[in-house]
């Protein structure tokens, strides 16, 4: 617990100062702004170095050197960059991520890894690819991206120091043609949805992904740390995703820590309601419902409450029995 509280002290102090360490370039190439920082811890579970933990040195031109003029991640870690400069989809590579490993030993010997995602609205992402030290990755179908986001996924391994994941020197745009993104035209907020024959109100309308039971999200993770060698259908660098844009008390968990909430046995019924309701976040992480989406929260098949307020009964309801049933009801809603 000290070792957190003296991370998280150390992280706002840097924020605070984060104006003075690096130098956005505003319509060149590079990264300007950081929209979310979230360091994970080095390989023996302490806390990066302050040298290291300073976000806005992801920021303005890498300086492709030795020296300690990064941010390192964290196992685990993510950072969201904006751009005033947009990052164009044309021929060939369209962003590079430039990473600090000293004395240039390759990535077999040091892998460092990240997964990409690019945004052009900060809400929705589009998964590019991992990379390991040194990458470059096409926009695929987006046409201009705002936002990068990284996420730290290197693996376990031996080396003769401490390591601290992978370290971020730079972020630029190789297609920025020095102009930013057009604008986007607005979306149509108006979801379809439907009317049920004997009650008045509206079903919910799932988005990109279906509620899920908490079965499928332990085997998913069961999978993704090592427990279990059988197929998941979603993938460690995608969970990593749905853990990063997870608030209290599900904040920073990593991929064994997911692992570990899921799969607790004999547990007192206020953590066998975080366990069933930490399934629910993941559900609606992964686009199974909005906040405003109707759910059923009683298992009789009819929708009676918002999403959100369905969670808000578990953030701070004391029934925890009634917590974990409101969500177990909602995680078989498709089932």
């Amino acid at each position: 617990m000290m070792k957190k509280l003296f991370l998280f002290i150390g992280i706002v102090l840097l924020f605070s100062a984060s104006a003075f360490a690096a130098s956005p370039d505003g319509l060149g190439e590079w990264a300007d702004s950081i929209v979310n920082f979230s360091q994970g811890l080095r390989d023996d579970g302490s806390p990066v170095a302050l040298d290291r933990s300073d976000p806005s040195q992801a920021l303005g031109a890498a300086e492709f050197n030795d020296s300690v003029n990064f941010v390192a991640l964290g196992y685990g870690g993510s950072i969201v960059l904006k751009f005033v400069n947009g990052v164009f989809n044309d021929a060939g590579f369209d962003v590079e991520i430039v990473e600090t490993t000293f004395n240039n030993v390759s990535c077999a010997e040091y892998p460092e890894q990240i997964a990409v995602y690019a945004s052009e609205d900060g809400n929705n992402w589009q998964f590019l690819g991992n990379g390991c030290q040194d990458s470059k990755f096409e926009l695929g179908n987006i046409s201009c991206a705002t936002y990068i986001k990284l996420i730290d996924i290197t693996p376990a391994f031996t080396a003769d120091h401490i390591t601290d994941g992978f370290d971020v020197d730079g972020v630029r745009g190789l297609q920025s043609h020095r102009m930013s993104c057009p604008e986007l035209p607005p979306t149509n907020q108006t979801n379809t949805t439907n009317q049920t024959n004997t009650t008045n109100q509206t079903n919910v309308t799932n988005g990109t992904g279906a509620f899920k039971t908490i079965g499928f999200w332990k085997h998913q993770f069961a999978v993704a740390t090592g427990k279990n060698k059988g197929t998941a259908q979603i993938n460690s660098s995608t969970l990593l995703f749905l853990l990063g844009t997870l608030d209290n008390p599900y904040k920073n968990l990593t991929l064994t820590q997911g692992y570990d909430l899921l799969w607790i046995n004999k547990a007192a019924m206020k953590d066998r309601a975080k366990q069933q309701c930490f399934a629910t976040m993941l559900n609606f992480a992964n686009g199974a419902a909005t906040l405003t989406d109707l759910v059923d929260t009683n298992y009789d098949g009819i929708v009676d409450t918002t999403f959100a307020s369905a969670m808000n009964d578990f953030l701070n309801g004391t029934d925890y029995e009634n917590n974990k049933n409101i969500c177990d009801s909602i995680n078989n809603m498709n089932h």
